[in-house]
């Protein structure tokens, strides 16, 4: 008691040493080599997200320096999905299998052409996407037929966009057609005036068999006196 009383600022750091020691204990056992290592390995974003969390722990409050890192690895994983969406082209060939390659930049006369579309759709893959579409100025009556298969939500700003385009190609007396929408896109298509704008001949639900709405698409455009070359075969 005496000691308490006489010696108390010394005495109240005693607790503060203690829990100190017992954080670096719980930090040291915590720390897996494997771990770091492997989300070392993953690539440059996991990396930055890992090296900026680190460096907030020395300038923040622990639960600061945790959104940081939580937030970071949110804003890289966005800007990487956003750079990865890629369009490409389906070129039928005679008695073969169909070749996929890099869209054309513009569109031709009564051209049709069959699109299909890698990685994530959502707002910030927009811009990226477009930019990936073949112009459509100049070319008359030419068909896009836009492959949705295992898409069930587009979002606001790529329905935007797909309402731009699809504008866009029936000013020059041309159309977008969808090819394996499932309920619950097609729904949502309805709900934003998407239906009403292309018209339900021009969207093709998805069906069991793969490859089958897209066949179905495909003979309908053809019907409309468009020409792709050889015929589709099933895929």
């Amino acid at each position: 008691m005496v000691i308490v009383l006489l010696l108390a600022d010394v005495v109240k750091l005693v607790p503060m040493a203690a829990l100190g020691g017992l954080l670096l204990v719980v930090g040291f056992q915590n720390l897996q080599p494997d771990a770091i290592q492997a989300v070392w390995n993953t690539g440059l974003t996991a990396r930055l997200a890992m090296i900026a969390t680190l460096v907030s722990t020395l300038v923040l409050p622990l639960q600061f320096a945790i959104l940081v890192g939580v937030a970071l690895s949110f804003v890289f994983q966005v800007l990487r999905l956003a750079n990865r969406i890629e369009v490409r082209e389906f070129e039928f060939v005679d008695g073969g299998f169909p070749i996929e390659k890099p869209v054309p930049s513009k569109l031709g006369n009564n051209d049709l052409k069959v699109l299909s579309i890698r990685g994530s759709l959502f707002f910030a893959s927009a811009q990226a996407l477009e930019a990936q579409l073949p112009a459509v100025e100049g070319a008359r009556g030419a068909t896009v037929i836009l492959i949705l298969r295992n898409i069930d939500d587009l979002g606001s700003t790529v329905i935007r966009l797909l309402k731009r385009y699809a504008s866009s190609l029936q000013r020059q007396d041309g159309k977008l057609v969808l090819a394996g929408v499932d309920d619950e896109l097609f729904g949502q298509l309805q709900r934003t005036g998407m239906v009403e704008l292309i018209g339900n001949r021009n969207i093709f639900r998805a069906q069991p068999e793969v490859g089958a709405a897209l066949n179905d698409a495909i003979a309908h455009s053809r019907r409309g006196s468009v020409s792709i070359g050889p015929s589709a075969p099933t895929i």
